[in-house]
């Protein structure tokens, strides 16, 4: 059925699949994505990465429809039976599993700035570490949680468009229900590296110890709630590595913190940070950042 500025699509779910970042893929350094000619069109997989998360157990998405929004109009495929994503890896997992939540869907290739995920909420759920079940609600009080970030579909080949939701940052709670708001990084994966993060000595787990990430080399790090704030943030816990398996090519610096815990995103804090990198990204490749270990190049873990 068409829509304005673009056309609506309805589509069986094929199940729930996870698919692992395994430490063959780390170990060997390079990512290996599949590609075919699609014309114009192009098969996409959209793909949900899980996070590490020292505060809570679960957080479970019902997802109905999925839209993508850009120059080539807007594209909502909306799955025949929701599908259920869990954004929350076990601790101690340093390559966290991500869902597919549709696969060899054909889109319009070209540059993209929105994807939308709507969310049945009633049946959406957020667990606790100590196990008590929260109600999950969205921000603006919708139906959908829409990600804008830019994203580019290649016309000559299948790809993965990526969603990676910022736990720490996109859910806020105060002890009641949680909020989800749309931070996170969209990608595809034909244009995203690997970042291995490893070494965390300046604190111990208990202390809050996260890792931000910010655009640009040499960037000053600032909390969540303040102006500039990360373009994604990890909650490390007791790993001694950890990895995010999908960042868009660029030029980063990496910021850790013993004070992650202490970091609303919903206020301007003022947390310390323990000491900085810089690191670059190039689809393909693996890079290793860590404290004190010099300029993060691809190709290094």
């Amino acid at each position: 059925m068409d829509r304005i500025h673009g056309n609506r699509t309805r589509r069986a779910a094929a199940g729930l699949t996870v698919v692992l970042i395994g430490g063959a893929v780390i170990a060997g350094c390079n990512l290996e994505w599949s590609a075919g000619t699609a014309g114009d069109r192009t098969e996409i997989t959209l793909r949900m990465p899980e996070e590490p998360s020292v505060d809570l157990a679960s957080v479970r998405l019902v997802i109905e429809s999925v839209t993508l929004d850009g120059d080539p109009g807007v594209h909502e495929v909306e799955l025949d039976e929701a599908v259920t994503v869990e954004l929350v890896s076990e601790l101690g997992d340093p390559a966290p599993p991500s869902a597919i939540v549709f696969s060899g869907e054909r889109v319009p290739a070209g540059e993209y700035d929105a994807v939308s995920l709507r969310v049945d909420v009633a049946a959406s759920s957020v667990t606790t570490a100590g196990g008590a079940s929260r109600g999950l609600e969205l921000a603006d009080s919708g139906d959908a949680v829409t990600f804008e970030d830019a994203f580019t579909i290649s016309d000559s080949s299948s790809d993965d468009v990526v969603v990676d939701v910022d736990l720490p940052s996109a859910l806020r709670g105060d002890g009641g229900d949680y909020t989800l708001h749309g931070d996170g990084v969209v990608t595809t994966a034909s244009r995203s590296g690997l970042v291995l993060f490893a070494a965390f000595p300046f604190c111990t787990p208990s202390d809050g110890r996260g890792v931000y990430l910010y655009p640009g080399f040499d960037a000053d790090p600032v909390p969540m709630g303040g102006g500039n704030g990360p373009l994604f943030s990890l909650r490390v816990g007791d790993l001694s590595s950890l990895t995010l398996a999908y960042m868009p090519a660029g030029r980063y610096t990496a910021a850790w913190t013993c004070a992650a815990d202490d970091d609303d995103p919903a206020a301007d804090d003022s947390i310390a940070f323990e000491a900085r990198e810089n690191l670059e990204v190039e689809p393909g490749a693996c890079t290793l950042v860590e404290p004190d270990g010099g300029r993060g190049e691809p190709g290094s873990c």
